[in-house]
């Protein structure tokens, strides 16, 4: 009997969960930029879900811009409609664009818990990449784009924040837990925050939190930021604060003022992951930036363009090989492939 050996799209395998990687920023515009609606999302319940997608991606463009110090945009944006959304003329059929290799990933947390709009609203990166390494997917519940969750006034400036830690790999710069505070340079605890220009208050119920001479801080005690008089700080640090707008940086020829200095002394995420390096820093290691590329333009127009695609049925093509090379260790790796793919298959359209 003949040996048939089915290699089937081994690429196909790599691309399911991560994101397809196909965004290039070009003159200062990110094209190939994908945002996917998982079939779990109810067109009955977020009628108003690509309104908002445009009207939120339109305003993030905006603070990326002024983030990214006038050297990046969003300018084309793919939305992938689910297959069971109503069909509409707008719609074009989707060809390589799926929900599970998208940039943006719009789905509920749990598939049995449809978030409402009142219920809390999760922007998250997935993935757990080295720093400045690009991350898998950002994943955001649906509610995040309702005009009345009271997450949502900050939802533009987040995204800004997730698409950087998602593309070039750094990291938050909030204080980790109840670790609100660290010795600062004068041997006195400041707290966490960067950069360390920024005004900032320990606070809590009486006065169990004014008291930072011990460095023992309550886990009662929170931090509260008093909006910069003039521009700075970081979004990795604080996203929901006026004029609290840049990265913090190391100091350069396109940098912004002391306000944006990167504070190398406090226990973020960022310091210990990225060697004390500042998050603009790693940003501009990126291809996208490195030998100055893209340089700072000024652009009147920041609005992306939108394209909408309808998802289509999975094509999977098979493979068949009958040469003699398919033998011993690489037919057994290629037999593992399939099978992980056969497997996750079934995850995506529920077939197996």
């Amino acid at each position: 009997m003949a040996r048939f050996y089915i290699a089937i799209a081994i690429l196909l395998w790599c691309g399911l969960y991560p994101a397809l990687g196909i965004v290039r920023l070009t003159n200062n515009g990110y094209e190939g930029v994908v945002i996917g609606i998982s079939d779990s999302v109810s067109e009955n319940d977020f009628p108003n879900l690509l309104d908002q997608i445009q009207l939120t991606f339109n305003q993030s463009s905006v603070k990326l811009y002024t983030a990214f110090r006038r050297r990046a945009y969003f300018r084309h944006i793919t939305i992938v409609i689910p297959q069971s959304w109503k069909n509409n003329a707008k719609y074009r059929p989707a060809t390589k664009q799926t929900y599970h290799t998208a940039d943006f990933r719009i789905d509920h947390t749990k598939p049995s818990q449809a978030e409402q709009c009142s219920h809390f609203a999760s922007v998250t990166t997935i993935g757990g990449s080295q720093c400045g390494d690009p991350n898998d997917y950002v994943l955001m519940t649906p509610n995040s784009f309702c005009p009345n969750n009271y997450q949502n006034p900050f939802l533009a400036k987040n995204l800004v924040r997730q698409w950087a830690r998602y593309r070039y790999g750094i990291y938050d710069e909030e204080p980790q837990g109840t670790e609100l505070v660290y010795r600062g340079p004068k041997n006195t605890y400041e707290p966490v925050r960067c950069s360390a220009t920024l005004k900032v208050d320990i606070v809590g119920l009486g006065n169990e939190c004014n008291n930072l001479g011990s460095g023992s801080v309550p886990p009662t005690c929170r931090q509260i930021v008093s909006p910069p008089a003039i521009a700075g700080g970081s979004i990795m640090y604080d996203y929901t604060t006026d004029m609290i707008e840049h990265f913090c940086d190391d100091g350069g020829v396109d940098e912004q003022e002391i306000t944006t200095r990167h504070n190398k002394l406090a226990p973020t995420n960022q310091n210990n992951n990225c060697n004390y390096a500042s998050a603009w820093t790693v940003i501009k290691r990126h291809s996208d930036f490195d030998n100055n590329q893209n340089r700072p333009v000024h652009i009147i127009n920041k609005s992306p363009t939108f394209r909408f695609v309808k998802a289509m049925p999975l094509r999977i093509v098979l493979v068949l090989d009958k040469s003699g090379s398919m033998q011993g260790n690489n037919l057994r790796q290629l037999l593992q492939a399939a099978t992980n793919v056969i497997l996750q298959l079934g995850n995506v359209d529920g077939s197996i």
